[in-house]
């Protein structure tokens, strides 16, 4: 049986591995167009996923052309998202502005409670205004070099396919009407699509199925697509490529093509760092399909942070007499860390990253679902934590605050 329908069968994890140390990587142009829509660090871990396979990429003639011609596009949508961005802080300032005026003004409530969530709030809006500012100033000032640009044509110099003759080019459209009247995929669902590019998709999979036929290896393609001409779906959620694609490729190419979805393709190609990886990237890119994915690497990213800080609250304690005097004056017992936040990743490859946190560790003897009872004492941090050799270590930090804080 697995003679006749293997190429449609799972395949055992040693296969996979097999496959990606042989296959020629290509993506669809939206992958590469998706750079310009990215935060940042979720931009720097899929270049360096692509980059994991040097001297193996290739990009068909259409994913090319199609990139080409949207790029310019792309890039301008992402400085009105960023000035949008600006706006949706100003409303937000100006409802929060009222509710927390209105909170001062109830009578029952000390007047703390108001001052502090307010200060709070401000400082949380100043933070989101800097932050998309830098934002803004770094796409202006990348504007006239088009950063993503030169990683696209350096990453795919000399490696992209050659366009298809007049003559099969005119074939090429015609059937793929055929295919979408008889809705064989992929490309039916953009029967609608509005604009000329109504049979990119399926000519971008011919030319991936000419690739993997004319080199006899395997592909792995990496594709944004999330309609149902490309994916298998479950109650709701994609279980893996339609079957008839993987027919296709197994009758044309003869060849395994490996069909992965941006996000699940980041996260095995930095399998080594575990799960942390997709919980800081995922976010951005958002799969539906990887939602349960997300949230444990979530968790375990959570659990590592806030056993990181908490350790170091421990050292804290042991070397920093300011800490020790406000620790004897409270007669406080453990830390409780709350709000850790990983803003941003310095640099991420298959064996180290360093990740910037900020946290906010409680040193109080309440519960752990109530820490704020009696005197605690409340610490701002901000630091590094890096991961190098299978382990997590804080290599800097530095207390920002440290003040006893007092409920009833």
């Amino acid at each position: 049986m697995k003679t006749l329908f293997g190429h449609l069968l799972p395949l055992a994890e040693d296969e996979i591995e097999a496959i990606w140390k042989e296959a020629t990587l290509t993506v669809d142009a939206n992958v590469l167009l998706d750079l310009y829509r990215y935060h940042p660090e979720t931009r720097g871990a899929l270049i360096q996923a692509l980059r994991g396979f040097e001297g193996r990429l290739w990009l068909s003639h259409q994913a090319a052309l199609e990139f080409v011609r949207n790029r310019a596009r792309a890039a301008a949508a992402v400085a009105k998202e960023l000035a949008e961005a600006v706006g949706d802080v100003n409303t937000l300032e100006s409802a929060l502005k009222k509710a927390t005026d209105d909170l001062r003004g109830r009578r029952p409530l000390p007047r703390e409670v108001g001052q502090k969530l307010k200060a709070d709030v401000d400082a949380a809006i100043r933070s989101a205004r800097a932050s998309i500012e830098e934002l803004r100033t770094r796409d202006a000032n990348g504007a006239s070099t088009d950063a993503v640009l030169d990683d696209v044509l350096a990453l795919f110099d000399g490696c992209v396919g050659g366009p298809p003759a007049g003559d099969e080019l005119a074939d090429l459209h015609k059937d793929a009407e055929r295919r979408i009247k008889e809705k064989v995929p992929p490309g039916y669902e953009d029967a609608k699509k509005d604009g000329g590019n109504v049979h990119g998709d399926y000519l971008v999979w011919h030319q991936v199925l000419q690739q993997a036929k004319s080199s006899a290896k395997p592909v792995i393609l990496v594709t944004s697509e999330r309609k149902e001409d490309w994916w298998e779906r479950a109650q709701g959620k994609a279980v893996g490529p339609r079957l008839e694609l993987l027919e296709e490729a197994h009758r044309v190419a003869g060849q395994r093509v490996l069909i992965y979805q941006t996000a699940s393709f980041i996260e095995r190609a930095v399998g080594p760092l575990h799960g942390w990886m997709a919980a800081l990237v995922l976010d951005d890119i958002r799969p539906e399909d990887l939602e349960d994915v997300t949230a444990a690497a979530q968790i375990e990213l959570d659990e590592i942070m806030n056993d990181s800080v908490g350790r170091l609250g421990d050292e804290l304690i042991a070397s920093d007499a300011s800490l020790r005097r406000l620790v004897a004056e409270t007669k406080v017992s453990g830390w409780r860390v709350h709000d850790v936040e990983v803003p941003s990743i310095e640099r991420v490859d298959n064996a180290f990253a360093q990740l910037k946190f900020t946290a906010v560790a409680h040193y109080t003897s309440g519960p752990v679902e109530d820490p704020r009872v009696g005197p605690e004492i409340r610490v701002q941090l901000r630091g590094t934590i890096a991961f190098k050799n299978g382990a997590w270590a804080i290599t800097e930090h530095e207390v920002e605050n440290a003040e006893i804080v007092r409920t009833p």
